[in-house]
């Protein structure tokens, strides 16, 4: 087989990637804390975003539409249609005096294109939208960790690491919220 992303060259990765940010890791970043004290890593949400008028009967059961629901009735009433935007925030941490959203990432192609989807991102503005919701506070932007795995050539070059920096304005912030 051409698959080369085994255990071998998960241990690999890791060890580079070891390497490459031993000493630097952080570079400034501290891990942030909720109201709590407990550490923003690994942070699920549901925010409710809107909510659509329906006012209308439906046939259909329930409970392939409702969370939560065991009616089997083949008609239900449905007032309103409540969404939730859903995620998990990677990290959250401070840097420079601001508090910024870690992602993580993996891809195989490190273009200038890769890069440019995030200027104008809906996840990025949405995490940004949500943490600021979640933790009261406002968030400077997302900061984006990649890393770029690649099958190991002739040559010796394989997978790099990256990270960059992304803010979104308040407007960007006000137009992912109307468009969602």
């Amino acid at each position: 087989t051409d698959e080369f992303r085994d255990l071998q060259f998960a241990r690999h990765v890791l060890a580079q990637y070891h390497s490459h940010w031993s000493g630097k890791l952080h570079l400034g970043l501290e891990v942030a804390k909720d109201k709590e004290g407990a550490l923003i890593v690994e942070r699920p949400f549901r925010i409710p975003a809107f909510s659509i008028p329906v006012n209308d009967h439906f046939k259909f059961p329930p409970h392939l539409l409702i969370e939560g629901s065991t009616s089997d009735d083949p008609e239900f009433y449905v007032s309103n249609l409540n969404v939730y935007w859903t995620g998990k925030i990677d990290l959250g941490v401070l840097q420079d005096g601001g508090f910024w959203i870690n992602d993580h990432k993996t891809s195989s192609i490190d273009t200038d294109n890769y890069w440019r989807d995030f200027d104008l991102s809906p996840q990025m503005t949405g995490y940004v939208w949500a943490a600021e919701k979640l933790f009261e506070r406002y968030v400077a932007g997302v900061i984006v960790n990649v890393l770029f795995l690649r099958k190991i050539t002739k040559t010796g070059k394989g997978s790099t690491f990256e990270r960059r920096k992304y803010t979104y304005r308040p407007d960007q912030i006000e137009d992912w919220t109307h468009d969602m």
